[in-house]
């Protein structure tokens, strides 16, 4: 009775355990993908700026 209880509650402390980890690191992961996303929207902006600059300067010395 008393080491079937123990052993219960010892595998639903695993369980939540496990599922809090899972959570945590979905959370990370949509995080990252986010991160990712930015990033790449801050170096296309920065290429396309960069190419303005450059046409500009063309214009400007033809």
């Amino acid at each position: 009775m008393y080491t079937s209880n123990a052993t219960q509650c010892n595998a639903m402390q695993r369980n939540a355990m496990q599922r809090n980890a899972t959570q945590r690191n979905a959370t990370q992961c949509k995080a990252m993908q986010r991160n990712t996303t930015q990033r790449s929207t801050t170096q296309r902006n920065a290429t396309q700026r960069n190419a303005m600059q450059r046409n500009a300067m063309q214009g400007n010395a033809t």
